[in-house]
């Protein structure tokens, strides 16, 4: 999912405590683990609202650094996330 084709209110955004700035990749894949903890509601609109474009020099084509993040990420997922203060029960 790319960051820009999603809509979420912006205070659930700073309610999760927004994107972790610690993380140079898959920053919004982690947003969106913690709003899947929320229970939120996914909606699918099947055409094209957004494009995503990238450079030679885009971090999404550096796969070590997505590798080294994506694992942080990974073992959030699997363990509780004390950034989730309500998370929908499982």
């Amino acid at each position: 999912i790319c960051s820009h084709a999603l809509l979420v209110e912006r205070k659930t955004i700073v309610e999760l405590g927004g994107f972790d700035v610690s993380l140079r990749t898959c920053e919004d894949w982690d947003v969106w683990q913690r709003l899947a903890r929320l229970g939120k509601c996914w909606v699918m609109v099947d055409e094209p609202l957004a494009f995503y474009r990238t450079s030679p020099n885009s971090l999404t084509r550096n796969s070590t650094q997505m590798l080294v993040d994506a694992e942080i990420v990974i073992a959030r997922g699997f363990s509780p996330d004390p950034r989730v203060k309500h998370p929908a029960s499982a």
